[in-house]
């Protein structure tokens, strides 16, 4: 992987410099009821959460992880939702190096974006992309990615799901 200072400028400039991805649409929590929309690849499989506030996990058929979820809470919430994060990052992971947060408004709504590095129980040296975005429905989108050091591929996959975010 990317050295830490670079991958939140890799995903900044990803941001706007790639192109349409073929990919499936996902509604969150469900398409009739959706705070927010974004596509994902075709051959990445999809486990939903039980209920509203679960977790919906993607998974790259490199490894690539990415989790979804929507949280109550405001912008001024998304801290809290960042601590929280870290806290379980701190201990799943060790040598864990996070930078600091980013702010940004997309599409009129506040973003965070957080990128960091460890490794995991097996030894795996990981990175992670961590993506909050301030709804306008009351609620914060959480969404975030773990790639294995040496996958680019899925990095580059999960990065364009990133992307695609956005509001119905």
């Amino acid at each position: 992987m990317k050295s830490l200072l670079f991958v939140p400028l890799l995903f900044a400039a990803s941001l706007f410099a790639s192109g349409p991805i073929e990919a499936k649409l996902l509604a969150y929590p469900g398409p009739d009821n959706a705070s927010f929309v974004i596509e994902h690849p075709d051959d990445w499989e999809v486990t939903p959460g039980e209920e509203v506030g679960d977790y919906v996990t993607l998974t790259g058929p490199t490894g690539v992880n990415l989790q979804l979820r929507t949280i109550p809470g405001n912008e001024s919430s998304m801290n809290d939702a960042l601590a929280e994060s870290f806290k379980f990052l701190e201990e799943t992971f060790t040598n864990l190096e996070m930078l600091e947060p980013e702010t940004t408004e997309r599409g009129g709504l506040t973003q965070m974006t957080v990128a960091g590095k460890g490794v995991d129980s097996e030894g795996e040296k990981t990175g992670f992309m961590l993506f909050y975005v301030a709804l306008n429905d009351g609620n914060i989108a959480e969404i975030w990615f773990s790639v294995y050091a040496d996958d680019q591929q899925g990095f580059d996959a999960a990065t364009k799901v990133l992307k695609s975010f956005r509001t119905p």
